[in-house]
């Protein structure tokens, strides 16, 4: 029995365990992603654009409210809307931002 329980959380874990976005093709909606990248405008007190590789994506930070300032260089971990409704043809739901 704990042997299947370890074996299950190690599954769980390398499945939610995100991956480093390198191009726009790396930005597959639902997937979990970790990009870096500078802020090239702040919209709001949680919503900024990232240049991430020439790609800019629109990132929410409604759980991680961060002060960012243009310029500012950024890892951002998070994940890819898939919603049906989007402002940008990239939209990331950050749930951690480092500098």
């Amino acid at each position: 029995m704990r042997t299947t329980l370890f074996c299950l959380s190690l599954l769980a874990a390398s499945l939610s365990t995100p991956t480093w976005a390198t191009a726009s093709d790396d930005l597959a909606p639902g997937s979990d992603v970790v990009l870096e990248g500078k802020v090239v405008e702040v919209v709001s007190h949680d919503t900024f654009w990232l240049d991430h590789d020439g790609t800019r994506v629109l990132v929410y930070q409604s759980t991680v409210r961060k002060p960012l300032s243009v310029g500012q260089t950024l890892k951002v971990s998070g994940r890819v809307s898939d919603d049906w409704m989007r402002l940008a043809d990239y939209e990331l739901e950050a749930r951690q931002i480092e500098n």
